[in-house]
């Protein structure tokens, strides 16, 4: 089981989990409220999206965990509405880009511009998520050697949560940097973060214990390679 180290303060017991993840949608709502013009899109109109946004990207998410424990699990509503819940970052990309283009489609939105601009508040916050992921180590992989390793319930481990908070801490700067130094196309932001979070994830998925595999593979790493496939598709049609 991964550590899950609880401050007591007063008659409380805290997690450093739950407080960095609320950072993290208070910091992702400020990007997008920030970098709407930029897309020209109307911070009023994204506001009630980013909403939606979040009630699927975390529902997804949830289930996703589930399903790479096992897809049995599914079945299972206990695991869904258990107190504490295991998130998948896959699953909530999955359910932000459905809750997007839903959204997208409702209101008569552009969904490439509309979706850049989610999808960077949503990395802003993602650094504060895997932060959390990290301070709990709720993301164990396999025994290493290596310098990089984290001690974990008294194994050196792959911190697969340390791992790709280095990953988003990454693709926010390069992003940002992009961005600042000029207007790319529509889609940028999603042919970014697709191509490169995917060849990741599906790379660092083989130092995970206890997930599932099927044929193989991780849940996960079968949806990595439908949104590489995605991503690619999206560079292809932006430089156009």
């Amino acid at each position: 089981m991964p550590a899950q180290p609880v401050y007591t303060v007063g008659p409380l017991q805290i997690s450093t989990f739950g407080p960095l993840v609320a950072m993290g949608i208070l910091f992702g709502r400020h990007l997008v409220s920030t970098w709407c013009p930029y897309f020209d899109l109307e911070w009023s109109t994204l506001r009630e999206g980013i909403v939606w946004l979040l009630l699927v990207g975390f529902g997804l998410a949830q289930l996703m965990a589930i399903g790479e424990e096992s897809l049995a699990n599914l079945l299972n509503p206990a695991k869904f509405f258990a107190i504490r819940a295991d998130f998948s970052s896959l699953g909530g990309f999955l359910g932000g880009a459905i809750a997007a283009v839903v959204f997208c489609k409702q209101r008569g939105l552009a969904i490439r511009p509309t979706a850049d601009c989610l999808l960077y508040g949503f990395i802003g916050g993602w650094l504060f998520g895997r932060l959390g992921c990290f301070s709990v180590h709720d993301h164990p992989g396999i025994p290493t050697v290596l310098l990089t390793g984290v001690l974990i319930q008294g194994v050196l481990r792959h911190d697969l949560g340390l791992y790709e908070l280095v990953f988003t801490v990454g693709v926010f700067v390069f992003l940002s940097i992009a961005m600042q130094r000029r207007r790319h196309f529509d889609g940028f932001v999603v042919a970014v973060t697709a191509t490169t979070y995917t060849l990741v994830r599906f790379g660092l998925d083989f130092l995970r214990v206890g997930d599932t595999t099927y044929v193989g593979l991780t849940l996960a790493q079968w949806v990595c390679l439908s949104l590489c496939a995605l991503g690619v598709y999206a560079f292809r049609h932006g430089w156009h």
